[in-house]
């Protein structure tokens, strides 16, 4: 397939929400609130189960029984990551695959292990659960699951899934064909091939919940992948079997087709009278409708919101940690400590867990980041 541009008539306008180092401030901010929508999931159903904080009202908690607000901002990150990845690879570097492993390695692992630590620490020992040397060292890999062990922290899964992202990303740019839009396409559609196996099939498909939703969840990152190639060129096109398409055409097929998957699982949901997924398809069909709109029509630039985004990793990585030690401290108080309504609980943990989270990304995350950048640009 061969890639057209046209001449641009018009600069791009979206060429003004581009800043430093290439970073766009409503991407950044869409992760901050995407990490806000997975930590707001956690604390409702942790706290709901106390039926003196219930006493006061449980709508934050009864609104993910519309949709799954972890779904959405789980979703919501694995788009971000095709937005973004596919500028991280570039044929004018002079060692592409190995700057991209370095910076991606630095970047993901040193915040990762120490929520290692803390989480052995704070979710297992705290909790007196039992955890040998080698659950420990699995995790270490951040691929646990591939050496059967349990994760120390649950949303670890998404991180397995990460990398199986990178390497592909990887290998597509390797072979040339990262900027084919008409392969991301294709390879979309084997994604949701493969998930239609697995669902009608269960025999076919893997006993690890999280592999059985992976190639969804890969098809998901790499619309953000079309999403990105549109965006930097609104204008242009592609050729497939020796017609021209735009490249709006390409995304606006890919997003049809994805939304066609909760669509039907809603559909027979309703058929069977079990609900029990529902809000799990509405969070789907939300996340393409959500970034949409803040990246094109509604972009949040607030810069309290694009610092939020930028230790949004660091966010997701802790506010479990967070969430068990302050829970953990209130119970040892005097019983009104627990009987506050559900919204105290959620503003306290959103508080505790951006301190910590900052804290790690200015001693953590971004010294590393600036080594890596150091390295790679000799």
């Amino acid at each position: 397939m061969k890639e057209i541009r046209h001449l641009p008539i018009l600069q791009n306008h979206h060429s003004s929400n581009i800043g430093q180092k290439g970073r766009i401030a409503q991407i950044d901010a869409l992760r901050g609130i995407a990490a806000l929508l997975v930590l707001w999931l956690h604390v409702a159903e942790t706290y709901i189960r106390f039926p003196k904080i219930a006493s006061h009202g449980t709508w934050l908690h009864d609104v993910i029984s519309i949709v799954d607000l972890g779904r959405l901002g789980i979703s919501l990150f694995f788009a971000i990551s095709g937005f973004v990845i596919c500028k991280s690879l570039s044929k004018e570097k002079r060692h592409p695959l190995r700057h991209f492993a370095i910076r991606r390695f630095f970047r993901l692992f040193p915040a990762f292990w120490v929520s290692v630590l803390l989480g052995a620490y704070v979710l297992w020992i705290w909790q007196e659960r039992s955890m040998d040397a080698s659950t420990f060292l699995a995790n270490l890999t951040m691929i646990p699951a591939v050496f059967g062990a349990d994760l120390i922290i649950g949303l670890y899964w998404t991180l397995e899934l990460e990398l199986c992202f990178y390497l592909m990303m990887a290998l597509l740019f390797a072979l040339g064909f990262m900027r084919n839009s008409q392969v991301v396409f294709f390879f979309i559609l084997s994604c949701l091939l493969v998930f239609a196996v697995f669902i009608f099939f269960p025999n076919f498909a893997p006993s690890y919940a999280a592999w059985k939703t992976m190639p969804y969840h890969l098809s998901i990152m790499f619309w953000g992948v079309l999403f990105r190639y549109w965006y930097d060129d609104q204008d242009g096109s592609v050729e497939v079997w020796g017609r021209s398409i735009s490249r709006l055409f390409v995304l606006r097929l890919t997003t049809l087709v994805l939304c066609l998957v909760p669509i039907t699982s809603l559909g027979m949901s309703w058929m069977d009278g079990d609900m029990r997924y529902v809000n799990d398809g509405v969070a789907y069909l939300v996340t393409f409708l959500m970034f949409s709109l803040i990246v094109l029509r509604f972009p949040i630039r607030h810069r309290l919101m694009v610092w939020l985004g930028m230790i949004s990793y660091s966010v997701y990585l802790f506010h479990p940690i967070a969430l068990v030690w302050l829970k953990t401290v209130l119970s040892t108080q005097d019983e009104v400590w627990l009987s506050q309504p559900l919204y105290v609980y959620l503003l306290l943990t959103v508080i505790v867990t951006i301190a910590l989270a900052a804290l790690i990304y200015y001693l953590v995350e971004k010294p590393f980041i600036q080594l890596s950048h150091r390295w790679t640009q000799r």
